[in-house]
């Protein structure tokens, strides 16, 4: 039988809103993004993420994926994919 598992509203969020939820995926030590490295973006061709050392690039052609194998690599992706450069 089909259960709710999701509903959304229309109300508008305030920034009290999404305290206590980020609170909880920064420091609870059953969340799953504080394990690991985890990115994702919308592009104009689908998705790409970051899992870990796993990219994962999302189109209309289907998922390519990279696996990072040193620090150098993974830094490389991060600025290509996402523009973000750790220092």
């Amino acid at each position: 039988t089909w259960s709710n598992y999701f509903s959304f509203t229309e109300e508008p969020q305030l920034p009290i809103d999404f305290t206590m939820p980020s609170y909880y995926c920064e420091h609870s030590p059953n969340s799953v993004f504080n394990k690991q490295p985890m990115v994702a973006i919308r592009t104009a061709q689908g998705r790409v993420t970051l899992d870990g050392t796993v990219f994962k690039v999302f189109s209309k052609d289907g998922v390519k994926v990279f696996t990072t194998g040193s620090s150098e690599e993974f830094d490389s992706a991060l600025q290509l994919y996402f523009g973000i450069i750790l220092k």
